[in-house]
């Protein structure tokens, strides 16, 4: 980067004493999130589109983005053929290099059912398109406003969000998000509220019910295998 040619042009042609002291970057900080409140305009905004299709393709925007938590590019890509809908609700399967199944959070499985029986094949935000496009989606939200800005950011902090504080496990999360490491979520940890006593009766429960380490041989499987 730039920053990092300087910092070594400094240390070149710079005595020590005039050499900049340059803090390391950091993470960038997290979008924020929705709040419930908003989520609710976000609904309003969809249901208040101008034609069936509009309010349909707005139904589907919100879904993935706050159901499922996808990129901009992802929601964009996205086929009909990569949504599987069984019992067990509707999996959203995503290629490329986060190859990953992500599971819709149940509130956004009907109107993203209804969008599908809609529109049957293709992609699956703005049928009939040809590209990618990735101004698709905010030339999208541009023609039909909300009073908030709606943003594939913001929606993927406010999933992430949403399963913090419900207590999502950890490692399923992480699949879900298609993030290598849980260092990835520090920068959401402070738009999660603190709640001593459920965190507190939490942890405890975590421990009834952990496994117990084995005590015996055989409790590790037939010592003869």
């Amino acid at each position: 980067t730039l920053r990092s040619r300087l910092l070594r042009i400094s240390e070149t042609v710079l005595p020590d004493a005039e050499r900049p002291a340059l803090r390391p970057l950091g993470g960038s900080a997290a979008s924020k999130p929705y709040t419930s409140t908003q989520v609710t305009q976000l609904r309003g905004w969809a249901a208040g589109q101008s034609t069936p299709s509009r309010r349909t393709n707005a139904d589907a925007l919100l879904a993935l983005g706050l159901g499922a938590g996808l990129t901009g590019k992802e929601i964009l890509s996205l086929t009909t053929d990569e949504v599987v809908i069984d019992d067990d609700g509707v999996v959203i399967h995503i290629g490329g290099d986060r190859a990953r199944e992500v599971p819709l959070l149940a509130e956004w499985e009907v109107p993203m059912v209804q969008h599908l029986d809609k529109i049957r094949t293709g992609y699956v935000f703005r049928q009939g398109r040809e590209s990618e496009n990735h101004n698709l989606i905010t030339d999208f939200v541009s023609r039909g406003p909300a009073r908030i800005p709606v943003t594939t950011r913001r929606m993927h902090a406010t999933w992430i969000i949403y399963h913090l504080i419900a207590g999502t496990p950890l490692v399923p999360l992480l699949r879900a998000a298609g993030l290598s490491a849980p260092d990835a979520l520090d920068r959401f940890l402070t738009y999660v509220p603190v709640s001593p006593i459920t965190d507190h009766q939490a942890l405890r429960n975590a421990i009834l019910t952990a496994p117990r380490p084995p005590t015996r041989p055989h409790d590790c499987g037939d010592a003869r295998g």
